[in-house]
């Protein structure tokens, strides 16, 4: 290691120990240099795991205090709303959201609670559920009533009791799957235009239902059969919208905008100032031409 080492002349920086170490062979040097620093490395590992680790463990002790209410939503058939009313209700959601210390991350585990948005076919009885915490049940409730005024909220017991927890069973089978979107979330799943809603809706007006094909096909499961779609949202900060300007910035100039860096910019000098010479020999070429 260097040392610093008193002279006559002052002090003096010993690298004898860096110069024997750099002219190892290289593999010799790989090993040197892991013996010396990559214990840190393999300590800030560990200790990285390690938090995520406990932060897991904290959150589920956290969650397993939280007390869940499902609410029944029933709203008349002849109240007729666009999908607009819906957005409108995850808008007034959005204001369960939190946010946790340090202490409360590490310590007590708090994490953003979360809702869940359900349309469940049991045995072709179709009914609409919102699972919440029972700390934003007014929320939800509130948020539903803004939008559909005459509808019934009520709470029921939770469907998912009525069947086991464990499979194989011999009484059920179980199947599942997950939605995932197939381009980046800044895309809508349709456009804003199939969603648009310019005249009033009244009795003279048909109004095409988007869910009218999906409630369809949960009227036809038979007896013993349940089908659960289940939509689980959570309020999140507006920081996702950061990808999406930046992907509407690549769609409307033909490519990505690109953030370089100093160094970046002091790498690219050597091709600038090519460029630049290049550029002048043309213009001192074209007025030799021109004279001519």
């Amino acid at each position: 290691m260097p040392l610093v080492v008193e002279t006559p002349f002052g002090f003096s920086l010993d690298m004898s120990f860096w110069q024997s170490l750099l002219a190892l062979p290289p593999n010799e040097l790989i090993l040197a240099l892991f013996a010396i620093v990559g214990w840190a490395v393999l300590w800030l590992i560990f200790f990285y795991m390690a938090s995520k680790l406990w932060v897991e463990y904290r959150q589920k002790k956290y969650i397993a205090k939280w007390k869940w209410v499902v609410l029944a939503v029933d709203i008349p058939a002849q109240f007729v709303q666009t999908p607009k009313a819906v957005e409108q209700i995850f808008a007034h959601i959005s204001g369960a959201l939190g946010s946790a210390n340090i202490g409360q991350k590490y310590w007590l585990g708090k994490k953003q609670k979360w809702f869940s948005f359900e349309i469940v076919s049991l045995e072709g009885y179709i009914q609409f559920l919102i699972r919440t915490e029972a700390e934003y049940r007014d929320l939800v409730e509130a948020s539903i009533y803004a939008q559909y005024a005459n509808a019934e909220i009520t709470e029921v017991e939770d469907y998912v009791r009525a069947i086991p927890s464990l499979y194989p069973n011999e009484e059920y089978d179980m199947h599942g799957v997950e939605f995932a979107l197939a381009e980046a979330d800044a895309y809508p799943i349709r456009t804003y235009t199939d969603f648009e809603q310019t005249v009033n809706i009244n009795k003279e007006v048909v109004f095409s239902d988007p869910m009218a094909a999906v409630l369809e096909n949960l009227t036809r499961i038979g007896h013993g059969e349940n089908f659960w779609f289940q939509i689980i949202i959570e309020p999140t900060s507006n920081h996702w919208k950061e990808k999406g300007i930046e992907l509407v910035k690549k769609i409307v100039v033909g490519k990505e905008e690109r953030h370089d860096s100093v160094f970046s910019k002091l790498g690219g000098l050597p091709q600038i100032l090519m460029k630049a010479l290049f550029e002048i020999w043309a213009w001192n070429f074209e007025e030799e031409e021109e004279k001519e």
